[in-house]
């Protein structure tokens, strides 16, 4: 009940923080239902001692936190590559702005341990 629970609102963060376009509905739709059938099919056979029901549900939340974390994984990366690229785009474009400033401390050759 614990993995069931932490796991949807672990999910449920991860959603929050790497949906923000509406691409990939489907995949979380599946990942939810097929975690949640699992745990309620699982607590099903805690509480009536079926063995075959655990035996049928168990692999089925396994499944869907496993494709879960693989889709919350691949959101991540590349927001995170995105994010990199547009930092990196950011700082050449600045860089190419910046205009040397003679006799200031910071431009090229002109550093204090240049200067004598």
């Amino acid at each position: 009940m614990f993995v069931g629970v932490l796991t949807n609102a672990i999910f449920g963060l991860l959603l929050g923080v790497t949906r923000k376009d509406g691409r990939g509905a489907n995949a979380d739709q599946a990942v939810f239902v097929g975690m949640n059938v699992g745990l309620v099919g699982f607590v099903i056979s805690l509480l009536s001692d079926q063995i075959w029901l655990e035996r049928a549900s168990t692999p089925l939340m396994g499944a869907s936190i496993l494709t879960g974390l693989a889709i919350y994984t691949m959101r991540l990366a590349s927001r995170e590559a995105t994010e990199s690229a547009e930092r990196t785009e950011r700082f050449e474009s600045a860089a190419k702005k910046s205009v040397a400033v003679p006799g200031h401390a910071h431009t090229r050759g002109n550093t204090p341990s240049s200067v004598r």
